[in-house]
């Protein structure tokens, strides 16, 4: 499986990089390429940091509860599903890891999370 992206996502919107250098990422078990990806300049995270600071400053966020925040990633998590490769894809390609272990690995992470938010939440 090969991941290739052209873009960065900056902003809440997919940018065109400041430069057209990029970056091969190999996977540490067999030396294949498994990806490509903008190689991000100076100029590319200054544009991040602006961002993320004007969403922080300028948005919702920071005046939510946690319990709304949790509420919030709740809502948008179904989006996500599909989006991007399922993570144990992307660690067996870029590690040894197998399926089955990666697999666990999150689902254990994955109830350990929500049982936390649950006694968080009350």
């Amino acid at each position: 499986m090969m991941l290739e992206y052209d873009h960065l996502f900056i902003g809440n919107r997919w940018v065109t990089p400041a430069t057209a250098s990029v970056l091969e990422v190999r996977s540490p078990a067999t030396l294949a390429l498994v990806g490509r990806s903008p190689d991000g300049s100076p100029d590319d995270m200054d544009r991040a940091v602006l961002a993320a600071r004007d969403a922080f400053d300028a948005g919702p966020w920071p005046t939510l509860s946690f319990a709304q925040r949790v509420r919030a990633r709740d809502v948008l998590a179904p989006t996500w599903v599909g989006s991007v490769p399922s993570p144990p894809s992307v660690c067996i390609a870029m590690s040894t890891s197998s399926c089955g272990v990666s697999n666990l690995g999150m689902t254990v992470r994955s109830r350990c999370t929500r049982a936390h938010l649950r006694r968080a939440l009350g």
